[in-house]
């Protein structure tokens, strides 16, 4: 598998001097996420999933919430050099060996810089420390700016899925178990079976 270093194409400690990228806790992300999230989002046509819910749902929503937020989360934030808040990444357990990364954003005019894949980089970093096999993402499917930053990140592409508040969207898949990877890239025809992977599918 190619590194992230190996494509991403920018002076990265010259970036690092001008963007902090902090840890922070749900409380901290949640703080600013429900205000800024619509503004820079403002684009997008989707709908609030919380307005459409029937009161049995309503009922159960502390209950379902406290449940998921008992999985595994890491939340990103990123700061420019007067300490302003100028991205963010979020990204929580799915599965076992997943992480999912639902929600990231750069302001902007901090855009085009290579932030954004800091933060990508940061996250994938992260989740191999901790274990995962994967780390997943949605996009809109016409969200090129992103998709292509992902893909030169080592992302692959893993599917579409259609939303009914996000509408359609492309699945990426960035593989941390390298035995996974190869298998995936049997699976899609995109190379041939070696020896592992023979004896892995009994070929």
């Amino acid at each position: 598998m190619v590194t992230p270093s190996r494509l991403l194409k920018v002076d990265e400690e010259k970036i690092k001097n001008k963007m902090q990228i902090k840890k922070i806790t749900n409380d901290e992300f949640f703080s600013f996420f429900s205000t800024e999230m619509p503004k820079l989002f403002d684009q997008t046509l989707r709908y609030s999933i919380m307005d459409v819910r029937t009161q049995h749902e309503l009922a159960s929503f502390e209950r379902l919430k406290t449940a998921i937020e008992s999985n595994e989360c890491l939340n990103l934030a990123l700061y420019d050099e007067n300490n302003k808040l100028a991205g963010w990444s979020s990204t929580r357990q799915m599965r076992p060996y997943e992480f999912y990364s639902w929600n990231s954003a750069v302001y902007p005019e901090h855009r085009r810089k290579g932030f954004y894949s800091l933060l990508v980089k940061e996250t994938i970093k992260e989740a191999k420390r901790l274990g995962y096999q994967m780390v997943t993402s949605n996009h809109v499917m016409s969200n090129n700016d992103v998709i292509i930053a992902k893909l030169k990140l080592g992302f692959q592409i893993m599917g579409i899925e259609t939303f009914d508040d996000y509408g359609t969207t492309v699945k990426l898949v960035y593989h941390l178990n390298e035995t996974r990877k190869k298998a995936f890239d049997f699976r899609t025809g995109f190379k041939r079976p070696d020896h592992e992977i023979k004896t892995l599918f009994e070929l």
